[in-house]
């Protein structure tokens, strides 16, 4: 019997509201009077398949096989799909694969491509998926849709499997395939070379995809090139990128904008990076959450935390919710520059919002804590860890490990470790612990412990256990080592070579120290540090000829020998060759000579660098540089030797060089920071005889020092002085003569003085950007130490009179400076205020 309309109805309800799968077995259905043809159990299936009951249908289908019920190509589809629809792929796969033969429609069917895009996306396994790519193309005859190709080749280039993304697209430009090539596929394969490390080749793949596919790139794939060119350090084209897309008319969106960026953060171009930032806002393009913890965890990485609190407050004041990585970018920051109590303080933050905290959070503190030694508070954080049901992984304690070592407790590292699972990190900080303690004893037992765990070394394993040998006295294991590497696949690097050499003089095996060096220098490595060490120990021994060839070997094969001389005592080592018994060293010039005085004097070696000075002039009659000179007495100035300078300074004089403005400012700034404010006078007056010009810095330093002197009537005056002369002071010296009027409590003064720097033209340049914050810090700041000394009223006074003429910049910096409910004072904003714009008017909030 067949059912009819009603039958089926009254059938499917029986079925779906019965409590047990059981009751609607093929069994029971034939008990209770149902004779099912295959067209009614393929409508019952589609009816369940209509109704989202994939179980059951799995389920029903199982029991058909089970009483050897016979489907057809629609039962088995039906069935395919439940699978899929369950996310069942491999059951799903076995399925298809199975009764394939028995049916022709499969190859019309667009099961194929949800089950290659089920593995590819939902089961994660694109490598599964591309076979069965292939097995759909070559033994079904199946092509699946344009779609799955593109799904496939990101899935692919997402996980860095870029070799098998581009098989696929091969089979793209098959004859059979030949599916056109668009930029959805041409970005995911670029980013998939820039996620193994390539991004030389994502360049290229974008040009012959350009060449060869004609393709007409679209924000996607300039956004994803951008990525690129930024990994290669080129950030600079990205300028050139963005003119052109212009003239495509394709507009920019925060990704873009985001990407450029970062990659102008990873150069340490900070102002480049808040300029983007700046002309991001100013076209109208919203910054999002993901823009801002990319600016703040770059400002963190440069060092530059402090203004990372006020995009946290501009994140706050646009709707948008910081997450966990905003956060931890924030106190990895300060943990950066020592303020572990401000990063702590933003962890309780992150604590009272409800944020789930994780390892990495309590890691950055735990590390912040072992730089201070802080080992009780440590303690508390792993319990606090482990009461949170977050458990320490080996990294946690690796951290701690090494924060142990550098506390010189190398010991108590050590026991730490026997309670852990170690790996290479763990063992390499202890060796590297015991060799700073020159403990033999230890070093021996580490090296066995970790031979017993199994350890592989790496390089930087490879290179402690070299340094720990030659500690021990263990001269031949370290030479087995050295030239065991290559079997291990290890090359020796420049510390391998270094840690060599210098074991072996360390012994006196002067002989193969120089057998090592000669086989440095037949590898490509190119390392100053490695000459240095060579020249330094000659120098030791003294042996000056082998020293000197050495040390003009170094200056003919560098590229810049100010390279040669500020890596790893190279500038003292060339110090004391030209100091020593030889009436002159062949090759050097005064440009060589120059460099070695730079090079004494970043690294503060300054008297050094006067005799150096001395020794080209007398040797070799060679007069230092203009530059030298002025480098020179900047830096004599800054470390207080005053007389040394003045020296220098008449010197110049007599070798006929024209005194600058700068070298004046650099004297005039020491005697104004030393309290010698008439000695400044002086010189301000030869500037004057010699028709020099006092700078806005000139201004500003002295209007400094007599701010620190407490005398503002003559600040006033030589500020009145200076004006009339056509030449105002900078932003910082505006600065500081308000804030000495305002400590005196001379308000008004000081409102006088903050009108005529709103006047100033540079002034106003530098406050026209809203995130040139580098300038507007420095309002904050003073603000800050009005609020701080009790004068409120008068800060938001001056700061209500500023706010017409710095228009929206400095108004949002220090509108940024809120109260927390939770009393909570991250980083350096402890001004208790807060100022609403309301109606546009000023209230002021205590």
């Amino acid at each position: 019997m067949r059912f009819s309309s009603l039958h089926m109805a009254k059938f499917s309800r029986s079925l779906c509201s019965s409590s047990s799968q059981n009751h609607w077995s093929p069994q029971n259905l034939f008990k209770q009077g149902f004779t099912p043809t295959l067209q009614s159990i393929n409508q019952f299936l589609y009816f369940l398949l209509s109704s989202h009951r994939f179980d059951l249908i799995a389920h029903f289908v199982s029991q058909m096989s089970g009483n050897r019920v016979q489907g057809n190509s629609q039962t088995h589809s039906i069935s395919a799909w439940a699978l899929l629809k369950l996310n069942m792929f491999e059951e799903a796969e076995r399925f298809i694969k199975t009764h394939m033969p028995k049916s022709s429609t499969f190859s019309k069917d667009p099961i194929w491509d949800c089950l290659i895009v089920g593995f590819s996306i939902h089961g994660k396994d694109p490598d599964r998926a591309f076979t069965l790519l292939q097995d759909s193309l070559m033994d079904y005859g199946v092509l699946p849709a344009y779609s799955t190709f593109r799904s496939l080749i990101h899935s692919l280039s997402s996980q860095g499997k870029i070799t098998r993304a581009l098989e696929v697209l091969e089979l793209m430009n098959d004859d059979r395939v030949n599916y056109p090539y668009d930029n959805f596929v041409c970005s995911s394969v670029i980013s998939g070379f820039c996620k193994i490390g390539k991004p030389e080749l994502a360049i290229e793949f974008f040009h012959n995809s350009l060449n060869v596919k004609a393709l007409k790139p679209n924000l996607v794939t300039y956004t994803a090139l951008v990525t690129a060119l930024c990994d290669l350090g080129r950030v600079n084209e990205v300028s050139e990128l963005v003119c052109r897309m212009r003239e495509e008319g394709l507009v920019l969106d925060v990704v873009f904008y985001s990407n450029w960026i970062s990659g102008c953060l990873r150069e340490g171009m900070l102002k480049d990076a808040l300029q983007k930032h700046y002309d991001m806002v100013k076209e109208g393009i919203m910054s999002d959450a993901v823009s801002y913890t990319i600016l703040i965890d770059g400002l963190s990485k440069q060092g530059s935390v402090e203004k990372t609190v006020g995009f946290l407050h501009k994140m706050v004041y646009t709707k948008l919710k910081p997450g966990l990585v905003t956060y931890s970018a924030i106190m990895l920051g300060f943990c950066r520059k020592g303020k572990v109590v401000e990063a702590f303080t933003v962890f309780e933050l992150v604590k009272n919002l409800g944020i789930e905290l994780d390892e990495f959070v309590y890691g950055i503190l735990v590390d912040g804590f072992c730089r201070q030694g802080n080992f009780k508070l440590v303690s508390e954080l792993l319990d606090e860890m482990e009461t949170t049901g977050i458990r320490p992984s080996i990294i946690t304690y690796n951290t701690l490990i090494n924060g142990l070592c550098n506390a010189g407790r190398t010991s108590d590292a050590d026991e730490l470790s026997k309670g852990i699972l170690g790996d290479i990190v763990t063992y390499s900080t202890l060796l590297q612990g015991y060799v700073e303690e020159d403990n033999v004893v230890r070093i021996l037992d580490t090296i066995q412990r970790s031979k017993d765990a199994g350890i592989s070394l790496d390089m930087m394993m490879c290179n402690i256990l070299l340094k720990a040998h030659f500690m021990v006295g263990a001269i031949d294991e370290a030479y087995a080592l050295y030239k065991g590497m290559q079997r291990m696949g290890l090359v020796a690097d420049s510390v391998t070579y270094c840690t060599m050499i210098d074991g072996y003089f360390k012994v006196d095996r002067i002989d193969e120290a120089l057998e090592t060096f000669d086989e440095f220098r037949k590898s490509p490595i190119s390392s100053v540090a490695c000459y240095n060490c060579l020249i330094s120990w000659l120098c030791k021994k003294n042996l000056v000829e082998m020293a000197m060839d050495a040390f003009l070997e170094l200056i003919e094969k560098s590229s810049t020998l100010d390279a040669a001389l500020t890596k790893n005592g190279g500038v003292l080592a060339a110090y004391e060759l030209i100091m020593g018994p030889n009436d002159n060293v062949q090759g050097m010039d005064v440009v060589d000579y120059s460099l070695v005085v730079d090079g004494l004097i970043k690294e503060g070696h300054h008297i050094k660098a006067l005799d150096i000075c001395d020794i080209a002039e007398k040797r070799m009659n060679l007069r230092p540089s203009e530059v030298t000179y002025s480098t020179l007495i900047d830096n004599l100035c800054r470390e207080g030797y005053l007389v040394d300078a003045k020296q220098l300074v008449d010197k110049m004089v007599v070798n006929g060089y024209r005194i600058s403005t700068h070298v004046y400012n650099s004297l005039v700034n020491c005697y104004c920071k030393t309290g010698q404010i008439g000695e400044a006078l002086k010189i301000l007056s030869n500037m004057d005889t010699e028709r020099l010009k006092p700078d806005e810095f000139t201004v500003s330093v002295v209007i400094n020092g007599y701010c620190q002197s407490g005398n503002m009537e003559q600040a006033l005056g030589f500020f009145s002085e200076c004006q009339s002369k056509g030449t105002s002071p900078d932003f910082l010296g505006y600065l500081l003569l308000i804030r000495g009027l305002c400590t005196k409590g001379r308000m008004e003064e000081a409102r006088s003085i903050l009108r005529e720097m709103l006047k100033s033209q540079s002034v106003l340049q530098l406050l026209s950007s809203v995130d040139n914050l580098s300038q507007t810090e420095l309002v904050d700041g003073f603000l800050a130490s009005l609020c701080d000394q009790g004068s409120i009223k008068e800060a938001v006074m001056i700061f209500l009179e500023a706010k017409s003429n710095i228009g929206d910049s400095l108004w949002t910096v220090c509108t940024d400076i809120e109260i927390h409910e939770d009393n909570t004072n991250i980083g350096k904003h402890s001004v208790q205020w807060k100022v609403h714009r309301t109606k546009g008017e000023l209230k002021n909030v205590q």
